[in-house]
C-alpha cells in the first residue's frame, strides 16, 4: 500500500502514555483509514473479536507510534479513543445514533460529531484508585485497569467452563471478571486457582466494592460516554449513553 495517506486522523492518548509505567510510550499518533480488506477481517468470525479490532487498529496506526505496544493491552479509555479516531479517519466524524427520551418515550436519531467528544486525560489519582481496602474482610488489594484482551479472555474462559461442565447452571462471568482485575491480595500474587477460590468465598459486599472500583478506574481515563440531548418532541433535556451500532462501522449515505 502507498505510504502517502490521504485519509488519516491525529490524536493523543488520553493516558498520555503515563499509565504504562513498564515502557516508554509516545502518546501522539496518526491513524489511517481502514481498507476493504480490513473491513473483511473485521467481519470474520473469531473467538477473540476485540483482538481482531485491535489488530486492525494496530495495522492502521502510522509508523508504530506506541513502541510495539498493541492497543489490545491498553486501558479501555485509550482503546476507545483510538477506535473513535479510526472511525473518523474511515467514515468521517458524523455519527447518527438512536436515542430514547425517558420523559415522553419518543425515539429520535441524533447526529453526533465524534470529533467533539470530550475526554478525560491522565491524572496521578488513578494510581491511588488501584489500591483498595475491602469493606468486610479488610483485605488490601491492588487492582489492574481493564484491557480489551481481558474481556476476550473472560469470554473464552466462560465458554471453556461451559464446555467442560455442561450440566452447570451457574454463569461464571462474574467470577472471571473479578479475578481479571485483581493484581495482588495483601501484597501476594495468587495463581489462577488460588485467586478463583479466594473470590468465590468473598462476601458480596467486598465483590461489589471491587467491581465498582474497577469501573471507576476505567472511567477515569478516556471518552465521556454519555450526552445531553434536547428532545425534539417534548422539548425536555435528557441524558443518553453512547452506543456503538452498525452505523459506527458502516454509516448510511445521505
Amino acid at each position: 500500500m502507498s505510504q502517502e495517506y490521504t485519509l488519516f486522523e491525529e490524536g493523543t492518548l488520553p493516558s498520555l502514555g503515563k499509565l504504562y509505567r513498564d515502557r516508554s510510550i509516545n502518546p501522539e499518533f496518526k491513524i489511517r483509514s481502514m481498507t476493504t480488506v480490513e473491513e473483511m477481517r473485521r467481519l470474520s468470525h473469531s473467538e477473540r473479536p476485540l483482538k481482531v479490532i485491535c489488530d486492525i487498529i494496530d495495522d492502521c496506526l502510522i509508523n508504530n507510534p506506541f513502541n510495539g505496544m498493541s492497543v489490545y493491552d491498553m486501558c479501555l479509555g485509550d482503546y476507545q479513543y483510538v477506535l473513535h479516531k479510526l472511525r473518523v479517519a474511515t467514515y468521517g466524524s458524523s455519527y447518527k445514533m438512536n436515542t430514547y427520551c425517558p420523559i415522553c418515550g419518543s425515539n429520535e436519531v441524533q447526529d453526533i460529531d465524534l470529533d467533539s467528544l470530550e475526554h478525560i486525560q491522565f491524572s496521578e489519582e488513578i494510581f491511588k484508585l488501584m489500591s483498595i481496602t475491602l469493606p468486610v474482610t479488610k483485605a488490601e488489594l491492588t487492582l489492574k485497569y481493564q484491557t480489551p484482551r481481558m474481556f476476550d479472555t473472560t469470554s473464552i474462559k466462560k465458554k471453556d467452563f461451559e464446555k467442560d461442565m455442561p450440566n452447570s447452571t451457574v454463569d461464571q462471568t462474574l467470577l472471571f471478571t473479578v479475578c481479571s482485575v485483581i493484581d495482588t491480595v495483601n501484597s501476594d500474587h495468587l495463581d489462577s486457582f488460588q485467586l478463583e477460590n479466594y473470590v468465590r468465598k468473598l462476601p458480596m459486599r467486598d465483590t461489589n466494592a471491587i467491581l465498582k472500583r474497577a469501573n471507576k478506574i476505567d472511567n477515569s481515563i478516556g471518552l465521556k460516554t454519555d450526552f445531553n440531548f434536547k428532545c425534539g418532541v417534548c422539548g425536555n433535556n435528557y441524558r443518553s449513553p453512547f452506543l456503538i451500532t452498525p452505523e459506527f462501522y458502516g454509516p448510511e449515505e445521505d
